[in-house]
């Protein structure tokens, strides 16, 4: 619900992009909670895999279409720098793509912490508070929204409350 109001908002092209994102994060989370690896060891490679998937998923936004994947890499790189020497000269950044990877990561980081939270340390607040934080945000700067995505995810928030609490009893 979180990444479907974010999609809705609209905010620049490709910001659907972080549906797919926040599912490869649940799905590599609960991966890295299932084959039962200590936490120095997976959030590293948490971080890893979420560069690559932000860079697969971006790569799709990069002209040419008709580019390599190492040449789109490079546009990647190309803008980054030109967005951080505009900012640190004391301008400002405007290339949407650099804010939809910025979301695309968040989605990866909040879904896998979703994941951890919820598999490996039975804690449903950490699956819940970034999510829900993420939401509330996008509801407040959007465009105006139906409450549907925020019932969604009260619905939602609830289920896993309960969930939990009764496999710790």
């Amino acid at each position: 619900s979180v990444t479907a109001s974010v999609a809705a908002a609209n905010w620049a092209d490709g910001v659907s992009l972080t549906l797919y994102s926040v599912l490869a994060g649940l799905l590599f989370g609960a991966l890295v909670t299932r084959l039962h690896l200590p936490g120095w060891l997976a959030h590293p490679l948490m971080l890893l895999e979420g560069a690559f998937v932000t860079a697969f998923l971006c790569s799709s936004l990069v002209q040419p279409a008709w580019a390599t994947w190492n040449e789109k890499l490079i546009i990647m790189e190309l803008r980054l720098g030109r967005w951080a020497s505009a900012v640190t000269s004391g301008g400002i950044g405007t290339d949407t793509l650099l804010f939809v990877m910025l979301l695309v990561a968040l989605a990866w980081s909040i879904g896998y912490v979703a994941a951890w939270s919820v598999f490996r340390s039975h804690q449903p607040w950490g699956a819940i508070l970034p999510g829900g934080a993420a939401l509330l945000l996008n509801l407040f700067y959007a465009p105006p929204q139906s409450g549907v995505f925020l019932m969604a995810f009260l619905l939602s928030a609830m289920l896993l409350l309960v969930r939990t609490t009764l496999l710790k009893r």
